[in-house]
């Protein structure tokens, strides 16, 4: 019969052995060549070898691939990895960043294309951006919250006066505004992209943001936490 050397011990084989006698090492693994000399091969989803298309068992671990479909190995151009997000080499099979095998087996379900295929393994889901929290006082020292309108970027703090027909966003005439000197138009706030400023409109007693007093017709950012003290009335802005 005729024979050749193992590849790991070099000791003698037998032609057509599955593994050598001394060392036990496999000795039917395909040459790189035959993987090489298809445009598609496919990785065992088990252990990550490769295989030749139409190949039914791994010839590393003995996975079933008869349901395995042929994929182009690596990630085209402009690709990330899918565990680090990070981008990837074109036809990389391993992502430089984490070492995640980037070449993913397909199960091929009946009726499937490959053009499906392609795309569901390819596309991501979207990301969703959160939305921002509504804007809202909360009254000390009762913990009561006023929520701000939920479709305006702007809006007005003082005490409600039908008499006048001042009706403000935010009403603290029924927090003790009319004892704590709040104006019927106290102040302005504006949301401006995800920031928030706060104005004050010339009120009587004035507005003190963290215990410093907001100059009459002049504004500042406001930050989520921050004390907000409508002339006696006290508050906490929150934005998120």
């Amino acid at each position: 019969m005729n024979s050749t050397n193992c590849p790991n011990c070099g000791a003698e084989r037998i032609s057509g052995a599955v593994f050598c006698d001394t060392c036990g090492a496999w000795l039917q693994v395909p040459a790189p060549t035959e993987v090489a000399a298809k445009d598609h091969g496919i990785i065992c989803p088990n252990c990550g070898a490769h295989a030749v298309v139409g190949q039914a068992f791994c010839e590393q671990c003995g996975t079933a691939l008869s349901q395995i479909s042929a994929q182009p190995p690596g990630q085209p151009a402009g690709a990330s990895c899918p565990n680090c997000d990070q981008p990837v080499v074109k036809g990389a099979a391993f992502c430089d960043n984490c070492g995640t095998p980037l070449q993913v087996a397909v199960v091929v379900p009946a009726g499937a294309t490959m053009d499906i295929l392609s795309e569901s393994v390819q596309k991501k889901p979207p990301k969703v951006k959160a939305t921002p929290a509504a804007p809202r006082l909360v009254v000390q020292p009762s913990n009561t919250v006023l929520q701000f309108p939920a479709n305006k970027n702007q809006f007005i703090v003082g005490r409600e006066d039908p008499i006048s027909s001042h009706f403000p966003d935010i009403e603290l005439g029924a927090y003790g505004g009319d004892e704590g000197g709040v104006s019927r138009q106290h102040v302005r706030i504006k949301r401006q992209g995800e920031q928030f400023l706060i104005e004050d409109l010339e009120s009587v007693n004035y507005t003190f943001v963290n215990k410093q007093k907001l100059e009459p017709g002049s504004s500042r950012p406001l930050q989520d936490g921050d004390e907000v003290r409508f002339g006696r009335v006290v508050t906490i802005f929150r934005c998120t």
